[in-house]
């Protein structure tokens, strides 16, 4: 998530203070995914998508150039973005919780953000001009 701790509470040379991604004392994590995205790339893996490129370019049109304007698709489905793998999980999550018991989620979707790239069918949904 995009936590920064206190800088004030932390020494000098903590390598939490360089970092935005963190969580906040006394929160346990059940899916981190960082800006790295290395869960969600290993998800696809498990799925049959070629992921090897990484972050960002597995975020790359598939058969097009590098234009930061397009509307090609990436490799990966509108059920297999970072969005729905992060969706998913907490609904795993969600099942397993005591049925009745209290819970507190905190989740971080932070899609649109560039790059501004979508799976079928809402890549063809609006022009990119």
């Amino acid at each position: 998530t995009d936590v920064s701790l206190d800088p004030r509470l932390l020494a000098p040379g903590d390598p939490r203070l360089r970092t935005y991604e963190g969580v906040l004392p006394g929160f346990t994590v059940r899916q981190f995914l960082p800006e790295h995205q290395k869960p969600w790339l290993s998800w696809l893996s498990a799925q049959g998508i070629d992921s090897s490129a990484g972050h960002p370019d597995v975020h790359r049109p598939v058969g097009e150039p590098s234009d930061p304007v397009t509307n090609a698709p990436p490799i990966y489905s509108q059920d297999q973005t970072p969005t729905a793998f992060l969706a998913g999980e907490f609904i795993r999550w969600l099942g397993e919780q005591e049925r009745g018991a209290p819970w507190f989620a905190h989740l971080s979707f932070i899609s649109p953000h560039p790059p501004f790239i979508v799976p079928e069918p809402y890549n063809a949904m609006y022009d990119p001009a």
